[in-house]
């Protein structure tokens, strides 16, 4: 089984074929370092309102939609969309592009 020798080819070849980023490179972008990544998502985050950066700082935590729903007394539909705002907010389509915008990968 052959390995994709870089982000780059896995996004070409892979589910993300032809996608494209309406902020830039993707957030997991190999040419990016971390600081930078981290300081476009702060800069991205800046633009939230307070709710959707309670909804953030829940999602940073690891928390689930059932548990953000709970802690912020609503209902988890509602939790859901605030989830489903901040992945197209941030250009990602899961929790953990939207983690690796803030923090650091140690490999």
């Amino acid at each position: 089984m052959s390995t994709p020798s870089s982000q780059n080819d896995r996004d070409r070849d892979g589910p993300r074929a032809g996608r494209t980023w309406p902020q830039g490179s993707p957030p997991g972008d190999g040419d990016r370092t971390f600081g930078e990544r981290r300081r476009r998502a702060e800069q991205l985050a800046e633009q939230l309102t307070p709710r959707q950066r309670e909804v953030l700082a829940l999602l940073l935590r690891g928390d689930s939609t059932k548990e953000i729903a709970t802690a912020l007394g609503i209902k988890q539909d509602t939790a859901r969309e605030h989830v489903q705002v901040l992945y197209t907010h941030f250009s990602v389509s899961s929790r953990g592009e939207l983690m690796a915008m803030f923090v650091p990968t140690w490999y």
